[in-house]
């Protein structure tokens, strides 16, 4: 009888035993490797974005009014500042035109800055300078529609000038 039950019980254990769950493993080939083709596309952006920009450098030295370069590679003039402004919604106007002053789009936003709401340049512009209630950008193309552009307005690859209005903070 007792070696009945010793049994009974070596077996429940050896069935409990083996339903624990084994942790996964990770598979053999994971790495954070790029393939050929994604590394040349993105030392082609480089060659790209580097042209662009000593394309706009020059473009800016030829501007009547004084630009500022950001840490993130757009230019920008302040017009008008307000230290009362800073909130955390923003009213947000901006009319977008070619590097030949033609107007290409025109948009009314209430945003949250940071959230990526606007194009890369505007949203670094309105959540780094909150005090600014009018200003003027020259922006990359990589900091504005990129390669796909904004069809038909904007085109792709396509450098632009942007004038924002902070009209209203809530």
């Amino acid at each position: 009888m007792r070696l009945q039950s010793l049994v009974i019980m070596s077996a429940c254990l050896a069935v409990l035993a083996g339903c624990v769950k084994q942790q996964p493993q990770l598979p053999a080939n994971k790495g954070n490797s790029a393939d050929s083709a994604t590394l040349a596309l993105r030392q082609a952006n480089e060659k790209l974005i580097e042209a662009e920009d000593s394309l706009l450098a020059e473009y800016v030295t030829q501007q009547t009014e004084k630009y500022e370069k950001s840490d993130n590679g757009y230019w920008y003039r302040i017009i008008k500042t307000d230290q009362k402004q800073k909130a955390e919604k923003q009213k947000v106007k901006y009319n977008i035109f070619s590097l030949e002053n033609e107007l290409l789009l025109s948009e009314e936003k209430t945003v949250i800055p940071g959230k990526k709401e606007l194009i890369a340049a505007l949203d670094h512009f309105v959540l780094k300078h909150q005090e600014v209630t009018q200003a003027s950008l020259i922006i990359p193309w990589h900091q504005a529609y990129g390669v796909s552009g904004q069809s038909p307005e904007i085109n792709a690859y396509q450098s632009v000038k942007a004038d924002v209005s902070i009209m209203k903070q809530y």
